[in-house]
């Protein structure tokens, strides 16, 4: 239920398309799970969506999201 609540407060706040959820726990030593909800915007490419929006994070430092901008 939380991470439908988180979902719906991503997009309210971003104006998103959609948003994934994304799971991790494959750290050896870890006994947590790891989620990502991550807003997906109506303008992103193709080869960004799905898994693809991973790609973004091996963008160049000038290109992403500043730490200031973040907390707005």
């Amino acid at each position: 239920m939380w991470q439908v609540k988180l979902s719906r407060a991503l997009q309210s706040m971003t104006g998103c398309a959609k948003t994934y959820i994304v799971q991790f726990a494959e750290a050896e030593g870890f006994a947590h799970v790891h989620f990502h909800i991550v807003p997906r915007m109506a303008d992103l490419q193709p080869e960004h969506r799905g898994p693809g929006i991973f790609e973004l994070l091996r963008r160049p430092e000038q290109e992403r999201v500043t730490a200031a901008r973040q907390t707005k």
